[in-house]
């Protein structure tokens, strides 16, 4: 059975999971009884605490909202974060308006990011498969040519050493059709 909760709870759940005195959504499933999974989707959905209510406009309109940051701002705090003491980097993030998870996932992001070009190696576009399998075809063909060519040789070098016989057979029949 599902549970229908109001947008009134899920507001307050939300707010629960941000902020400086955040609490995970695993930690506020075990103390709710609401479903991680569930708060998660809410805390995703939710972006701000103020896009889950229409009637409350959003209070945070700089233009260095987290959401709205482009990636090399979002390289740049990872970056900046990395050097800095664990002591300093709660006052860094509080100060920019984020949290330990978002850096977290930025950080895994840019790792993806920097990994992707090796995953795009290997994948071939259809026109590279072509050319591969056109290139595959052509040396199959080139090693038959050989093979024949080779067969072509042994085949004159064995009439040149046992005689011709297709030539003698050729002069007999030549021989009878004159008598």
């Amino acid at each position: 059975m599902r549970k229908k909760y109001s947008q009134k709870d899920r507001l307050r759940m939300v707010q629960r999971m941000v902020g400086p005195d955040a609490v995970s959504a695993g930690y506020l499933a075990a103390e709710t009884g609401i479903a991680q999974s569930t708060l998660s989707r809410w805390l995703r959905a939710a972006g701000t605490v103020s896009s889950m209510t229409k009637e409350q406009p959003r209070t945070d309109t700089s233009d260095d909202a987290p959401r709205e940051w482009t990636a090399e701002q979002r390289l740049r705090v990872v970056l900046e974060t990395l050097e800095l003491p664990e002591d300093r980097r709660g006052a860094f993030l509080r100060e920019h308006g984020l949290h330990e998870a978002q850096l977290d996932a930025w950080r895994d992001a840019a790792l993806r990011a920097l990994e992707q070009p090796a995953s795009r190696r290997r994948r071939r576009s259809p026109l590279e498969k072509q050319v591969r399998q056109l290139k595959a075809e052509l040396d199959r063909k080139d090693k038959a040519l050989a093979e024949t060519a080779a067969l072509l040789v042994l085949r004159g070098k064995a009439r040149a050493l046992w005689g011709e016989e297709g030539a003698s057979t050729a002069s007999n029949s030549g021989k009878k059709r004159s008598r």
